[in-house]
């Protein structure tokens, strides 16, 4: 009883855009609960790319100081949109309040996004244990499962992470080396998998998923393509 008084008060209860506040469905729920404005907030670096890491450029061509430097194990990454604005707000709203259906903002974008990507598997970058049960749920699988389904590609979460320091302060180096030693395959790696998509959802430095295509690439990957949803500028 109590169960379908609920319900039929939630149904009563206007759903408002989890951003702007919008309402979206009068009597009922809104799938993803975001409107179009905030949605189309979601757009991609402006200007020329680092052919390596995707992040905007100053100079015309080549790769960016940083990636000369660190010679990642991806062969490239691109993200959907620079970490900033709304959708740095759509992110936070997910990882942090719980709002597990902002996952389906993300969905179409990302299958667009690898769309040109020649690839066997994807494969989403795992989440720390704490960041797992804080959430209740992992976002990134999530994504990157629905992902699967759109390209008809295989979905592998393959990889686990163990305990480690955390990242915020250290450089890059230190942060290889820590999540190096903390990133597993947990499963064989099928032969029908050798070209991988590597899905997380914000790009810092590059070091976890560069740690995840190192671990996939020894067990047999010949190459792995990273995607993010947004990437620090």
């Amino acid at each position: 009883m109590w169960r379908s008084l609920f319900a039929f008060a939630g149904r009563m209860v206007p759903e408002r855009c989890v951003i702007c506040g919008k309402v979206l469905a009068p009597g009922g729920c809104a799938d993803p609960p975001v409107c179009a404005g905030s949605c189309r907030q979601i757009t991609p670096p402006d200007g020329v790319l680092c052919p390596v890491c995707g992040v905007p450029l100053s100079h015309a061509v080549g790769p960016c100081s940083r990636c000369t430097r660190s010679g990642y194990a991806f062969e490239f990454h691109r993200s959907l949109s620079l970490y900033r604005g709304r959708v740095r707000d759509l992110i936070i709203e997910m990882k942090f309040h719980r709002r597990r259906r902002v996952v389906l903002c993300f969905v179409e974008p990302i299958s667009n996004l690898v769309a040109g990507i020649e690839a066997d598997a994807i494969v989403p970058v795992p989440p720390s244990r704490s960041g797992r049960r804080r959430r209740g749920f992992d976002h990134v699988k999530n994504i990157a499962r629905r992902v699967s389904r759109e390209r008809n590609i295989q979905f592998l979460p393959l990889l686990r992470r163990g305990r480690a320091p955390v990242q915020k302060t250290l450089n890059f180096t230190a942060r290889l080396a820590n999540m190096g030693a903390a990133i597993r395959v947990c499963a064989v790696l099928p032969g029908s998998a050798r070209r991988v998509i590597l899905v997380d959802d914000v790009f810092t430095t590059g070091a976890t998923m560069s740690a995840c295509a190192a671990a996939l690439k020894q067990r047999g990957a010949l190459e792995v393509f990273a995607v993010s949803l947004a990437m620090e500028p």
